[in-house]
């Protein structure tokens, strides 16, 4: 938000590094409004920012958002638009209100509009950064496997850049079955946008394109891609519930796909912990229809993370990825896979002992 302003005012990046100055500078731009779109959280960041530096936010939102989503972002004082479609649709929406009196805030790009996705991306490192300052303040050890929501990818790819580094924690991205834009681009090769709508009850993944802009590191920066159905979703939140975390189904996506990733260990694979157990090749935990995986082999991964290290993702050549179907007896793993899963009724330390023993 602050470098989309100073850009629009024709300042200096480093200028208004105080939230006060760049009050400031919004107040001198001539009733400046701010438009985005959004099914989730990015909207209402962006309305309490225009709240903030006193300017007015218009956010459009999908035809299926729910009304207490809509009256969070309402409550930061922006006008909330329902637009009759889904998310891509709000963002055409939303770009078209661009003008000289009018800066768009979005966390996707498209040809000619580039700029503020990427410093959307460039924001959310703060959440990784904080990840690691919150571990290491605990004296825990360091994660041995992240695995995030994908959606437009934003956040995703700021993960990728975050654990990019040699030794850094394996990363799996997971999109729902409804809205499985990321995982259909790794199967095509390219970004692809998706033609069925996007309805998953992982409201704030369901996006029918990637951000092109943040495609780079998204297609170069995780070792698994997967989809999983809404109805893994509950077992999930209670998981999470169990442990004090209050998260949505958005949320709990991540771990709704770790559980998938895990499932589809091959049969030979056992725990290493005896309160740990293998999910793969139980009656009642079967592959869902839709669900899937592609797996990064790893020699690319590390490829990746040279050029992280020394220059731009960007320039990295296309992917190959290795299709895994859940449910499937004879899975054509590249990496080496996890060997075990967490318990539906695990303690959280049985948990925690499980994911430590993972072998990637």
């Amino acid at each position: 938000m602050r470098k989309a302003l100073l850009g629009h005012a024709g300042l200096p990046p480093d200028a208004a590094p105080i939230l006060d100055e760049l009050r400031t500078v919004a107040g001198a731009l001539d009733e400046l409004a701010l438009s985005a779109a959004t099914d989730g959280n990015h909207g209402r960041a962006v309305a309490r920012m225009a709240a903030l530096l006193g300017l007015h936010a218009q956010v459009y939102v999908p035809r299926e958002t729910v009304a207490a989503r809509i009256e969070a972002i309402a409550s930061e004082g922006a006008q909330v638009t329902v637009v009759d479609g889904g998310y891509d649709d709000a963002v055409r929406r939303s770009a078209v209100d661009a003008s000289a009196r009018c800066l768009v805030i979005s966390d996707t790009s498209w040809p000619g509009y580039e700029d503020v996705p990427g410093w959307v991306v460039d924001g959310y490192a703060t959440v990784f950064e904080e990840i690691e300052e919150a571990i290491s303040s605990d004296g825990s050890s360091p994660p041995d496997v992240v695995s995030q929501p994908v959606g437009v990818c934003a956040l995703a790819a700021a993960g990728a850049r975050h654990y990019a580094a040699d030794g850094a924690p394996t990363l799996v991205s997971v999109d729902p079955t409804r809205a499985a834009c990321v995982l259909a681009s790794m199967q095509a090769g390219r970004l692809v946008s998706l033609s069925e709508p996007q309805d998953s009850v992982m409201a704030g993944l369901n996006c029918a394109t990637p951000s092109p802009v943040a495609w780079p590191d998204v297609e170069h920066g995780f070792a698994a891609y997967v989809a999983v159905d809404d109805a893994r979703v509950p077992a999930a939140l209670r998981l999470l519930d169990e442990d004090g975390v209050q998260s949505g189904e958005t949320g709990a996506a991540a771990l709704a796909g770790l559980l998938l990733v895990a499932e589809c260990s091959p049969a030979a694979a056992r725990p290493r912990s005896a309160r740990a157990h293998a999910l793969h090749g139980r009656p009642d935990r079967p592959g869902r229809p839709g669900e899937t995986a592609r797996v990064m082999p790893a020699a690319e991964r590390r490829a990746y993370q040279r050029r992280c290290a020394s220059s731009d993702a960007r320039s990295a050549p296309p992917r190959r990825a290795v299709s895994v179907n859940a449910g499937s007896s004879t899975i054509p793993w590249s990496v080496p896979p996890p060997v075990v899963a967490f318990g539906l009724r695990e303690s959280r330390a049985a948990r925690v002992e499980a994911i430590r023993g993972c072998r990637w």
